[in-house]
């Protein structure tokens, strides 16, 4: 119901409940979970396609994407971030702002940045890659995602510095290097314009909340 209303929260709140259940249902057996994901999936995008019919080709390349993760996954936690994850696809694909092949042929590259936001993405490639000319990539990508590429560009890669913050004892040095910015001055700047933070005082956050905890 909530990726009908296409609501991100709703959809967050419904899967976090869904997970928790799944996860006493199956007395947290990686199998059994896995499989309870699955099922879900299939049938919640079947939903979709009866909304918004895909061909053949996109329909069956879309599905092994969005399922091949879940199939790989080797412990609970990475089996549901993968679910997380593939839910965020589907809420994009049912969106009703783009239909057709735009709306694949943008979801596929969403994919691709979260991917390779560690690689340089300048914006001219991405948009050839999606087989649209800069302006009208630029135009359906607002569209579609509310931001812009470099603001998403740069929300992907803030979230991927978040976890190697609380995560690792990487240097900041090293965790730009490894998310895709330019230095570490590159990383505090995007840092402190998505999360009103510094990376340190954000680390240091982080930190006290654990021991707190």
């Amino acid at each position: 119901a909530a990726l009908d209303r296409e609501s991100n929260m709703e959809v967050k709140l419904a899967s976090d409940s869904y997970v928790r259940m799944v996860l006493s249902y199956g007395n947290e057996r990686i199998e059994v979970v896995r499989g309870q994901f699955l099922s879900m999936l299939f049938q919640m995008f079947r939903n979709v396609e009866r909304r918004n019919p895909m061909r053949q080709e996109a329909r069956d390349r879309f599905v092994d994407d969005l399922t091949q993760r879940l199939e790989q996954a080797h412990s609970l936690s990475q089996l549901i971030s993968c679910f997380n994850e593939a839910l965020q696809r589907l809420c994009f694909v049912s969106s009703r702002a783009l239909h057709g092949p735009k709306v694949m042929r943008l979801e596929a590259t969403l994919q691709y940045l979260r991917e390779n936001f560690p690689e340089p993405l300048p914006l001219p490639d991405v948009a050839r890659k999606a087989g649209f000319s800069v302006p009208a990539f630029s135009r359906v990508f607002k569209q579609a995602t509310g931001t812009s590429f470099l603001c998403y560009l740069r929300g992907v890669r803030v979230e991927h510095a978040k976890k190697l913050l609380s995560t690792t004892p990487m240097t900041t040095e090293q965790i730009a290097h490894a998310c895709g910015f330019r230095s570490p001055h590159h990383l505090i700047r995007s840092f402190k314009k998505v999360t009103h933070q510094t990376p340190g005082a954000w680390r240091k956050e982080q930190g006290v909340r654990a021991g707190a905890a």
